[in-house]
């Protein structure tokens, strides 16, 4: 699942995938996200724009909202553990 945000909004997620891409083609860093299925676990990586991983954790996704902090132009993939 890839999914483009080009302004401030939430990004809903309501399709099961294993990995899932966020880019951030905004200028601000904050991506804030609505999961709306059952709780998973994933490994976020977090890339910059030049492609460069700049992080990466494990996450739990979870019905409600939570935001992420990814560069200008840069993106996050969300992979299931």
């Amino acid at each position: 699942l890839i999914i483009g945000v080009y302004d401030d909004h939430v990004v809903l997620i309501k399709e099961e995938a294993d990995i899932i891409h966020i880019i951030n083609a905004k200028l601000t860093s904050s991506i804030v996200v609505k999961y709306i299925l059952d709780a998973r676990d994933f490994t976020a990586t977090i890339f910059n724009c030049k492609g460069e991983k700049i992080s990466q954790e494990k996450t739990k996704l979870s019905k409600g909202i939570q935001e992420f902090d990814i560069p200008a132009c840069g993106l996050i993939q969300l992979k299931k553990n």
